[in-house]
């Protein structure tokens, strides 16, 4: 009896590394290289609720009398919000405003110019990294709706 349990949880637990891999994470924005955790989190995190949005929210009903508001929005809304805001401002607009600013500033021979420049893209680094940690402090406030 013993053995028979023993040999099924094997099985299962093979059967589920090689099929079903669900605690392999693996963020659709990072390269396959070592990433640094400071920037490997947020793209874990954000990846989660990607995953949740495009593959599980559909099955819930999120819009009905009692529906639960986190700072007076629908859980659904600021699923989404976050969403956005990841896929669209951070992993691209960020980086195209990054681009202008680098490319002016290799044709750009004016010190005065450059040093602008570099100022802009610091401030630009800096309201990134802010604006990264209120949002994933969000996401952490709606973990526990993650589920179907």
């Amino acid at each position: 009896m013993i053995f028979k349990s023993f040999g099924h949880s094997v099985w299962y637990k093979i059967k589920c590394w090689v099929w079903y891999r669900y605690t392999t994470i693996k963020p659709r924005y990072l390269g396959h290289t070592y990433c640094d955790s400071v920037d490997l989190m947020p793209h874990l995190m954000f990846e989660l609720l990607s995953r949740f949005i495009e593959e599980e929210a559909d099955n819930v009903v999120w819009y009905h009398e009692h529906a639960t508001l986190i700072d007076g929005k629908n859980i659904r809304d600021e699923m989404q919000e976050l969403y956005d805001w990841w896929n669209i401002v951070y992993i691209k607009e960020y980086d195209e405003i990054e681009d202008i600013i680098f490319n002016e500033l290799e044709t750009n021979e004016d010190k005065i110019i450059s040093r602008c420049l570099l100022t802009a893209l610091n401030k630009l680094e800096m309201i990134r990294e802010n604006d990264l940690e209120i949002k994933m402090i969000r996401l952490v406030k709606i973990t526990k709706y993650l589920w179907t």
